[in-house]
């Protein structure tokens, strides 16, 4: 029986197809290593990690990657109230966290990534599709260009109608703000709602 797995972008169940046969690549988006472990780290790390042995169970090949995410506000924050440098705090939650999960029973992940050792490739690459873009304006592709670009990502199939419709109109923020609508700050700027928390 083939494995179905949920997609998120079709809103439909579909059949698990890998790229290379019966090997499974994850990915999954891991924890900001600025505080201890709680109750929503242990219910993600347990749900990837029965995810990743039932693929095994069904005779897949799975290498499991993880992040770390050692570059963000509150971590300066708190690395700051403690008179430590950013690194060493990420280390030692990062140590905590392994604590955690090694005695929930979690296997470790094969790889394991910091995200501040990933940020140059990512600006190259960035830089790179900046290039390859058809609108050379500060706020990237717009109206067509942006129904284009989705397409030559190969998403545009897969979009919902209304989003694609939208995708071939610009937004007039100007116009907006005058018919009475939140500031252009405002569109430009979502809102933050309620308290930090912790990803």
């Amino acid at each position: 029986m083939a494995i179905q797995l949920y997609n998120t972008l079709t809103h439909r169940k579909e059949v698990l197809e890998t790229i290379e046969p019966d090997h499974v690549k994850m990915y999954v988006c891991g924890v900001t290593v600025y505080d201890d472990c709680h109750l929503g780290h242990a219910r993600a790390a347990i749900v990837f990690d029965v995810i990743r042995r039932h693929l095994e169970f069904r005779g897949k090949k799975v290498t499991f990657v993880c992040n770390f995410t050692d570059i963000d506000d509150k971590i300066i924050v708190r690395a700051n109230r403690r008179k430590i440098p950013t690194g060493e705090l990420t280390e030692e939650f990062i140590q905590e966290y392994y604590n955690d999960m090694d005695a929930l029973g979690v296997r470790r992940a094969d790889a394991r990534r910091a995200r501040h050792r990933s940020f140059t490739a990512k600006r190259q690459l960035s830089d790179r599709r900046q290039a390859r873009t058809h609108d050379t304006s500060s706020h990237g592709p717009t109206g067509p260009h942006l129904a284009e670009s989705i397409s030559a990502h190969r998403l545009g199939a897969t979009i919902p109608p209304l989003l694609q419709r939208l995708a071939q109109r610009p937004l007039d923020v100007d116009a907006r703000a005058r018919a009475g609508h939140r500031s252009a700050r405002t569109l430009e700027t979502p809102r933050r709602v309620g308290r930090d928390r912790r990803h």
